[in-house]
């Protein structure tokens, strides 16, 4: 059976509900990518897992940008709940590699009690290796950590439990913590580790430090100082939200200025939305500033880091840079929302996926992303091998689009459609102002999916197009669509939407004036 919308290069479970994705990390040449996985979904009450899934990856030519070699991987759910402090849920966290090179998943733990509940967050390396929601009204938490081995195997890898889980319970956690992060702490001179956990009760943060990873320090709530703060791409320096989670927080060095800047990125729930900036209640967005103890110095506000329809729980990890500063990270994100799964594809007993990974560096004060491709049409266009192809279903998976155009000069405008073989179009345009500013909006109103706004744009400031132009490259639209979902990208910034034709219908063209 043809299942028209499911995407060839992008991960999909191969049934139920693929959630946000927990952990980035990259080994022995291979990306490899964990994921909330419900096995059971639509099925009430199902113990989540973690998925995962692996690709080839190499260098690009340039030097900056990897590729990915191969089509994705999928192994056995790498960790599922069957210990006293996760039996009834493996819920978000993040993976790193240890000073051995062993990778270590990190993790929170959920149970259902009897009684009362409580919070653990437990830990797992994962060595040699080839966001779940929960309500703390009714579950108890922990952070644990495992190890990772043999992921270059038939099956992808075996988990060794730490024995120091739980490293964190629910004494030693905020009410409602949710999704350690683990990075290298760039101040410490012994090569000490950070954790920043989330929260799915409110809009706060919890820092901790170690020397070790199994044993942690709370060193406090993480306050945001904005008094010297600009705005970011958002009117608000810091918006009302009701809960902030899946956190990464990673020290970076900006390409046009040379200097350390510390990023946070968050995935805000609560958020109200309006014509111009967050599309839905729930939205991924990012701070730059620097880190001190435990406040965040604001300078550059609130930025959102994508501008399209789906786009949720980013997780970056370092992919380049040294004991300082990352040079630039890569990242990848769940293309859904929480509770957005009325999609087409649940009548085929799955919903959701991933975005493409990118690379992603500072640039200017902004967070800017480049498509890590496969060997696919979209990366035949990405690499300049061809302007546009439309690659026709195959016998398991939909169509694949690429196109690659020039952005318009000041005072032009230019449109791109694309056309399915029943007349549905979806839009795309470009229209600069005389003093060079860029408005790229997107229109999905004629696709069966509709699931908040249908129209969705970005201005781009000719300010970063030109940081953009001197320090990364032409600035150009690159379009892929690749199943059911499409990524947009112009000048670094970026718009993720989920198009969904009606069954049987698939893409026939593409225009362009």
């Amino acid at each position: 059976m043809v299942e028209a919308w499911r995407p060839r290069f992008h991960v999909t479970p191969a049934g139920g509900k693929l959630m946000a994705p927990h952990g980035v990390v990259t080994y022995d040449g291979r990306l490899h990518v964990f994921f909330a996985h419900d096995q059971r979904f639509p099925a009430q009450n199902s113990r989540l897992r973690w998925g995962h899934a692996s690709v080839v990856v190499t260098p690009a030519p340039d030097g900056h940008t990897p590729r990915l070699r191969s089509e994705w991987r999928f192994h056995p759910d790498v960790l599922v709940p069957n210990h006293d402090y996760d039996r009834d849920g493996c819920l978000p966290g993040s993976a790193v590699r240890d000073d051995d090179g062993t990778v270590r998943l990190v993790y929170t733990g959920i149970v259902a009690p009897q009684g009362e509940g409580r919070r653990v967050h437990n830990s797992t390396p994962a060595e040699d290796p080839a966001s779940a929601h929960f309500s703390a009204d009714w579950c108890d938490t922990s952070v644990n950590m495992v190890a990772l081995f043999d992921t270059s195997g038939r099956h992808g890898g075996w988990c060794r439990p730490s024995s120091h889980n739980p490293l964190l319970d629910g004494a030693a956690s905020p009410d409602g913590a949710c999704g350690p992060f683990v990075f290298r702490d760039p101040d410490s001179p012994f090569g000490g580790w950070r954790m920043v956990l989330g929260s799915v009760q409110e809009p706060s943060l919890t820092l901790y430090h170690s020397d070790n990873l199994p044993s942690w320090t709370v060193d406090g709530p993480l306050t945001l100082d904005t008094t010297d703060a600009v705005e970011g791409d958002t009117f608000d320096i810091v918006p009302e939200a009701t809960s902030w989670e899946y956190p990464n927080l990673l020290r970076m060095r900006d390409c046009a200025t040379g200097e350390d800047k510390d990023v946070l990125v968050v995935s805000m729930r609560g958020v109200s939305p309006n014509a111009h900036h967050f599309a839905s209640s729930a939205q991924c967005v990012y701070w730059v500033g620097r880190l001190e103890g435990t406040t965040f110095h604001v300078e550059r506000g609130c930025s959102e880091l994508d501008l399209g329809h789906e786009f949720y729980a980013a997780r970056l990890a370092p992919m380049a840079g040294d004991d300082t500063a990352v040079d630039d990270a890569i990242m990848i994100a769940w293309a859904g929302l929480p509770g957005a799964d009325d999609q087409p594809t649940a009548d085929d007993g799955w919903v959701h996926c991933l975005t493409m990974p990118r690379r992603v560096c500072l640039c200017g004060g902004r967070l800017v992303q480049e498509f890590v491709t496969t060997s696919s049409a979209a990366a035949d266009v990405a690499s300049g091998v061809i302007d546009s192809a439309i690659i026709p279903e195959t016998n398991v998976y939909g169509t694949v689009v690429g196109v690659r155009r020039d952005i318009p000069e000041p005072r032009h405008r230019s449109h791109l459609g694309l056309v399915s073989a029943d007349g549905v179009h979806v839009d795309v345009d470009m229209m600069r102002n005389k003093a060079g500013d860029l408005l790229v909006r997107i229109d999905r109103t004629e696709q069966s999916y509709h699931d908040g706004p249908d129209v969705r744009g970005v201005m781009i400031l000719s300010e970063a197009i030109e940081n953009y132009r001197n320090h990364i490259g032409k600035p150009e639209l690159l379009l892929s669509v690749d199943g059911s979902i499409m990524e947009a990208g112009v000048a670094g910034y970026t718009l993720t939407s989920r198009l969904f034709l009606n069954r049987g219908d698939h893409w026939a063209e593409e225009t362009w004036s």
